[in-house]
């Protein structure tokens, strides 16, 4: 009886032994490479690698063949949308992009055209105070209003010149010195030629 107690008791005794060493086995192996893959999944996730999704498809058309290549073309469908969307911001920024340079060159254009209004504006002004000196010249002999011309500023003078009758403003430039006169007589047709006018 002692004896068989004695090898039941060793059986039992191994068996707990051969249980722990299994045991510690499975916690020392087999846990940690459970730990490290859920971890490693939770890692990629988080990055922005869709392994749940992926792992789950991937089940999913284990058992349903259909439902794993549906999942497969919605992957593949979101991947060429978010690439179009890239694509289309990308084209909005570039046609942002000419847009400006397209709004700063009408800037400019304006800002040159008012410049050119104004200038155009100021010959129109001195054109219309030469009218009423010109005017005032014609009534006078040569001599006077030769006289009168050579007060006057180079381009004032010059319109007048310009708007007087040819035969009137050879008289008037024959009473001034010859170099004076010289000047002012291609001053007038710069002035004249400028406006697209014809002296009268």
């Amino acid at each position: 009886m002692n004896i068989g107690a004695a090898s039941q008791g060793k059986g039992k005794k191994k068996s707990s032994a051969w249980w722990r060493v299994l045991r510690w086995a499975f916690l020392a192996g087999v846990v940690p490479l459970l730990v490290t893959g859920v971890m490693l999944v939770i890692a990629l996730q988080w990055v922005g690698v869709p392994i749940l999704q992926d792992l789950r498809g991937y089940a999913v058309g284990m058992f349903h063949p259909q439902g794993h290549s549906t999942a497969v073309v919605s992957h593949q469908t979101t991947t060429a949308t978010a690439a179009e969307n890239t694509a289309l911001h990308q084209q909005v920024q570039q046609l942002e992009a000419q847009l400006g340079k397209a709004q700063q060159t009408v800037q400019t254009l304006s800002t040159e055209t008012q410049k050119l209004q104004q200038k155009l504006g100021t010959l129109s002004d001195a054109k219309v105070q030469a009218q009423r000196e010109a005017a005032i010249v014609g009534g006078m002999d040569p001599q006077s209003a030769a006289a009168m011309l050579l007060k006057l500023p180079e381009d004032q003078a010059a319109w007048v010149i310009a708007l007087l009758p040819q035969s009137q403003s050879a008289q008037v430039l024959a009473q001034m010195d010859t170099t004076h006169a010289a000047q002012l007589l291609v001053r007038s047709a710069q002035l004249n030629g400028g406006l697209g006018n014809s002296v009268p």
